[in-house]
């Protein structure tokens, strides 16, 4: 299997080169032009780029809610159909909906954090989310 790996980085390393010779006939502007763009995918700024802008206005506002601070959102008491925001300065009640909180799961954004009985009691920024927060930060 490494072998295969190590055949496939070879052919990709040598196809980006052919490309960047040709790129690099048209002047270097072109060709630093298509170095930031490779760097752009590379670094996984254009998969964050891409995954936020697949994500609907309250997924957004979620993300953006939990990012502000050390918070985690937890199924309402009064009703499974809402989730509140626990965390920060203020709590935020009725955040988010549970249809909004799954797809967030859904995606990798968030994850499930409640005890084994209730996993969906909770829900946390995963490694995806908080990824997706520094590539946002590190754009503005």
């Amino acid at each position: 299997m490494t072998d295969v790996l190590e055949r496939i980085a070879a052919d990709r390393e040598r196809t980006r080169r052919r490309v960047r010779e040709i790129i690099g006939e048209h002047g270097a502007e072109a060709l630093a032009e298509f170095d930031a763009g490779m760097e752009h995918v590379e670094s996984g700024r254009y998969a964050m780029a891409m995954l936020w802008h697949s994500l609907s206005e309250p997924q957004r506002r979620v993300v953006r809610l939990l990012g502000d601070g050390d918070r985690v959102l937890a199924r309402c008491r009064h009703t499974r159909h809402f989730y509140d925001a626990h965390g920060g300065e203020h709590a935020v009640d009725k955040a988010a909906g549970r249809g909004t909180v799954a797809k967030l799961v859904a995606h990798g954004v968030l994850r499930w954090s409640g005890k084994p009985s209730d996993p969906e009691q909770l829900a946390e920024l995963a490694s995806r989310g908080r990824g997706l927060l520094a590539a946002l930060l590190s754009r503005n």
